[in-house]
């Protein structure tokens, strides 16, 4: 749990400062994560996992995805179904 804290912290204060962006978030967390870790590969997830809280631009079941290393960085956004 203190890891989480320590790698999460500054990218869900930049979530909220930004409106929630989700792919900025999800962006931010593989190099935070690398950074505090000195990790040569960092990951995000981060999403909508509901029941509630989704919007139509960011429907519930919509995840960010991001990987980090040190030759670049891929990010994607889904939406899984759901019930």
């Amino acid at each position: 749990m203190e890891l989480e804290r320590l790698v999460v912290t500054t990218c869900l204060k930049r979530g909220r400062d930004r409106g929630r962006r989700l792919p900025e978030v999800a962006e931010a967390l593989p190099k935070g994560a690398r950074k505090r870790l000195e990790a040569d590969v960092g990951v995000g997830i981060t999403g909508v996992a509901g029941p509630g809280g989704g919007t139509e631009e960011k429907p519930v079941g919509t995840v960010c995805l991001s990987v980090m290393a040190p030759d670049g960085s891929r990010a994607r956004a889904v939406t899984l179904p759901g019930r």
